[in-house]
């Protein structure tokens, strides 16, 4: 117990000091990725992988569907009122614009069995 309260003084000071010196460092936002950008729509269907397999190709359960077939049924799940399960709870997070990205994205990898 000794040794922690004789480095008590030592870590207050080193906190103080990485504070200061912190708050004069310019602060800049990560860029943002275009809505349209590959990467984004990509990130943004990753979380389809953790339920659906490896992105690319096509997940399981959808692979011969389109980018408006897609769109379709995740707008389904985003808009009913009653649904309480995993996916109407993930769409419901996307808003009408990353939905489409998703779609489109996961549409690219499909295979047509």
């Amino acid at each position: 117990m000794r040794c922690l309260r004789a480095l008590l003084p030592a870590a207050a000071l080193l906190t103080a000091a990485a504070c200061q010196q912190a708050s004069v460092l310019p602060v800049t936002a990560p860029p943002l990725l275009a809505p349209t950008s590959l990467s984004a729509s990509a990130a943004l269907s990753s979380s389809c992988s953790g339920c659906h397999g490896a992105i690319g190709p096509a997940p399981p359960g959808f692979g011969h569907l389109d980018a408006e077939a897609l769109s379709e049924r995740l707008a389904t799940y985003k808009y009913d009122p009653t649904g309480t399960t995993v996916m109407h709870r993930l769409a419901r997070g996307y808003s009408d614009e990353q939905i489409e990205m998703i779609s489109a994205y996961l549409a690219m990898g499909q295979t047509n069995d």
